[in-house]
């Protein structure tokens, strides 16, 4: 079972994503380090593979932050978020509006 502080952490996380697609801020925190070219990845001794890690996104941002002397620039690639396919089996209704973020 999941700690609820470890779940509270992906919530704020995943508000600070969003945040990145204000047009106002030009360093974009990344939600997915995925698409990084493994090479550059190597460079720092890749990902974080511990199971009480929490942001390893941010945490691989830093490291190439760092490593590049602060010249690092972040780009955002727009994309839909894949939680838009969950939803409650409810038919259309109330119902189905509380429990769709249930889901």
């Amino acid at each position: 079972m999941t700690p609820v502080l470890i779940h509270l952490a992906d919530v704020l996380w995943g508000a600070a994503g969003l945040s990145g697609y204000s047009p106002l801020i030009s360093f974009h925190i990344p939600t997915s380090v995925y698409s990084l070219p493994l090479s550059i990845a190597e460079e720092v001794g890749g990902w974080d593979g511990d199971p009480t890690i929490t942001g390893e996104d941010m945490h691989m941002l830093l490291k190439l932050y760092f490593s590049s002397s602060t010249r690092l620039i972040t780009e955002p690639v727009y994309s839909a978020a894949s939680q838009c396919n969950i939803s409650s089996s409810r038919p259309k209704g109330f119902l189905r509006t509380y429990d769709t973020p249930r889901a």
